[in-house]
């Protein structure tokens, strides 16, 4: 298990390695953290060395930021919906080791009752997670929030989503489920031709609570009207949707025309596509990235029962009996290495899709996302390809290989 992070004092000089800032590149460069912030970016040659920094020789090694995932729903086998701290513990702790710094976690369709109970405890963790200086905290990934995926979602596009829970939204609910998740509740995933759901966007979006289009058979009517109304983003873009049709473009014709829009308020915002880059969920050419890891992604390929049924996983995805994807196998280092081998455009730009823009749908790009200066020291180093060598968080080394 990777050591417990206490509050970063230390200050630590990274040199030698080819950086990834995403926005450019730079060859035998040096980032210099103190006091959990990054201090200086640039070539190696320029830095001036404090007195006391530790030195880190990483000629012929890669540092990236730390990754963002803004959906996952487990790993290793243990899954957010237990709720309780050692499984939080241990599928956070999987994804830091993959490279992921910060996550959202996503919930399952469920009763009113087991969410909010789910919502009360992942805040109560959240609290643990980002104590005061000097205590304790979890070993894992840093939980920013909660994407609630489900109930709001069409019976006729559930995928694994139980459909006994699936029902339109209710501002009474999303109320509860607010207050249980004590400023958590980041994302809600609902499906735009549901009763309600223009009051529910607007109500959600007045609370700063991004809104995005998924588990949907809206048509392109409805889905522009969702959008108008302020929703911004959308969950596994293509997947669980009504599929492209010329004479009724649905959702994904709606998506694909609004990358950029105004919503009814006269806010200006970006409409962001979320995909799962694992090539089973999407074609490699429309990918943009995110993993919607399953609680079985990390375990050995072969067949597995769950309280939620029976799966078969692979190497990277998981299916249930009838072949049914049920979330990807990958890590979210994986998804950026398929995005440019798959898409082929840059390591930069597909770095960029696991990393700035994700901190951008949640309003934190200029503290997260990139290695700046003045940005929070969250990074990764990279032996080669998918070998993680080294991951700090906060200024704080949290996880070595071997």
């Amino acid at each position: 298990m990777a050591p417990r992070r206490k509050a970063a004092t230390a200050v630590y000089l990274l040199t030698g390695a080819a950086i990834y800032t995403p926005d450019e590149v730079i060859v035998a460069g040096a980032v210099l953290v103190e006091r959990g912030l990054i201090r200086y970016v640039g070539p190696a040659a320029g830095v001036v060395i404090p007195a006391g920094a530790r030195v880190l020789e990483l000629s012929g090694k890669t540092i990236i930021p730390g990754l963002i995932d803004l959906h996952l729903h487990g790993a290793r086998g243990r899954q957010v919906m237990e709720g309780t701290d050692a499984a939080l513990d241990e599928l956070l702790e999987a994804h830091l080791c993959w490279g992921t710094t910060s996550v959202l976690a996503s919930t399952m369709s469920a009763s009113h009752r087991k969410l909010v109970r789910l919502l009360t405890r992942l805040a109560q963790y959240s609290h643990r997670q980002s104590v005061s200086q000097g205590s304790p905290q979890s070993p894992g990934a840093q939980l920013l929030g909660v994407h609630l995926e489900g109930p709001y979602l069409s019976p006729e596009q559930a995928g694994v989503h139980p459909r006994t829970y699936l029902r339109p939204p209710s501002i009474a609910e999303l109320e509860e489920y607010r207050q249980a998740a004590q400023g958590l509740l980041r994302i809600v995933t609902l499906a735009p031709e549901l009763p309600g759901t223009d009051m529910a966007i607007r109500w959600l979006r007045e609370r700063g609570i991004m809104v995005s289009l998924g588990h949907t058979q809206a048509t392109y009517r409805q889905a522009r009207a969702a959008i108008a109304a302020g929703a911004g983003y959308a969950t596994h873009t293509f997947n669980a949707m009504r599929a492209f049709h010329h004479r009724e473009p649905g959702v994904v014709g709606a998506l694909l025309t609004n990358f950029q829009t105004v919503d009814q308020i006269g806010r200006e915002q970006n409409v962001y596509l979320e995909v799962i880059a694992d090539g089973h969920h999407l074609h490699p050419a429309t990918l943009v990235l995110v993993t919607d890891a399953s609680p079985l992604s990390g375990l050995s390929p072969g067949k597995y029962e769950t309280r939620q049924g029976r799966f078969r996983v692979t190497k990277d995805k998981v299916t249930t009996p009838d072949g049914r994807l049920a979330g990807s196998g990958i890590s979210l280092l994986q998804a950026v290495f398929n995005m440019q081998k798959y898409a082929g455009c840059s390591f930069t730009a597909a770095l960029g899709m696991a990393t700035i823009n994700p901190a951008r749908v949640l309003g934190l790009d200029r503290r997260r996302g990139r290695l700046a200066v003045g940005y929070r020291a969250d990074l990764v180093v990279l032996a080669s390809h998918l070998q993680v060598n080294l991951v700090m968080m906060g200024g704080e080394i949290c996880y070595r290989a071997g």
